[in-house]
C-alpha cells in the first residue's frame, strides 16, 4: 500500500505511506497493524485537532496574530504517514505534515499503540 485516502480534520487527503524498512527487508506485522489501526480509527485522529491548534498557537502565536485558529489548513497540511520499525514491537505511526512556520522540519502527529502520543517536529519520530 503506497497511498491511502483519508479524511483528516474534515478534509480529504491522499497520503503517501512510508514504512521504515531497509532494502530487501519486509514490513513487520506491527507496522501493518499500526497502519490498519490508524486508517480505521479516524475519530482518534480528528480528536487531535485541538492539540494541533494549541501546538501552533504555543509555538507561533505571535506569527498567527490571533488567540484562536479557525482554519488549521492555513498552517498545517497532512502529507504522508510514516511508520517506523520499533524493536519492542510498538505500533508507532506519524502523520507527517507540512508546517508553515517550520518548512524544514515540518510537524508530526504521533500515535503509539493506537493512542495519541505527541506533537512536534518530524524529528520526534524519524
Amino acid at each position: 500500500m503506497n497511498e491511502v485516502k483519508m479524511t483528516i480534520w474534515g478534509r480529504e487527503f491522499n497520503l503517501k505511506v512510508d514504512f521504515d524498512v531497509y532494502g530487501g527487508e519486509e514490513v513487520s506485522a506491527s507496522q501493518h497493524a499500526a497502519l490498519s489501526e490508524f486508517v480505521s480509527n479516524v475519530s482518534s485522529l480528528d480528536a487531535t485537532l485541538p492539540s494541533v491548534k494549541a501546538y501552533c498557537l504555543k509555538m507561533n502565536g505571535e506569527d498567527i496574530g490571533a488567540a484562536t485558529i479557525d482554519n488549521i489548513f492555513k498552517y498545517v497540511i497532512p502529507q504522508s504517514i510514516y511508520i517506523p520499525k520499533w524493536p519492542d514491537g510498538s505500533r508507532m505511526i506519524g502523520l507527517m505534515c507540512a508546517y508553515k512556520f517550520n518548512r524544514e522540519d515540518g510537524l508530526a502527529v504521533v500515535f503509539k499503540n493506537g493512542q495519541f502520543h505527541e506533537i512536534g517536529t518530524q524529528n520526534i519520530i524519524l
